[in-house]
């Protein structure tokens, strides 16, 4: 998976410095100094984290991401804010559903870490997505137990070829087929 990360400032100092920062590992940085211009890219580009500033003129961070999380739901999304007020993170918690909050100044090493932290969560979302699909779509009949060998899940597929619904195999053992 490449590695897109989509820094979103209305500062260029800000901008450059995180450019500096991230430029070593294999991100492809895209950037862009406000939120409308943040939502141009990502309707031209897959980006996997974005890394929004919370005050900025026209649309806040917090309204940027949520636009964000109604159409991209699956983009890692962090917002970098040199106020900590706490109605700032709340606001930006709750309505743009973000990963995480960072101030400003940052710790180089912290936000390295964090960020390798956040791609790795996206491709983990990623996997689960394309496992799901799998396992809704295959032909075969696949059930998922618990350590105690009782159902938790069954697949479409299941259904069909045994007969039993979801709600009729959950909470029981495979056993129940005999």
């Amino acid at each position: 998976m490449e590695r897109i990360l989509l820094l979103v400032d209305d500062e260029p100092n800000v901008l450059n410095a995180l450019q500096r920062l991230l430029r070593q590992n294999d991100y492809k940085i895209l950037t862009a100094n406000g939120g409308d211009e943040g939502l141009q890219i990502l309707a031209e580009h897959k980006v996997n984290v974005i890394i929004s500033d919370q005050r900025m003129p026209n649309m806040t961070g917090v309204e940027f991401l949520s636009k964000v999380h109604e159409q991209w739901s699956d983009t890692v999304r962090i917002v970098l804010s040199g106020y900590a007020d706490f109605s700032a993170v709340t606001d930006a918690i709750n309505n743009g559903a973000i990963y995480k909050f960072f101030t400003k100044p940052w710790d180089d090493q912290q936000m390295q870490a964090n960020i390798h932290e956040a791609f790795r969560h996206a491709e983990l979302n990623e996997k689960n997505d394309q496992l799901t699909r799998i396992f809704e779509s295959t032909i075969e009949a696949i059930l998922i137990t618990d350590t105690k060998g009782v159902i938790q899940s069954v697949n479409p597929a299941f259904t069909l070829i045994t007969g039993y619904s979801l709600f009729e195999a959950i909470g029981h053992t495979p056993a129940m087929l005999k």
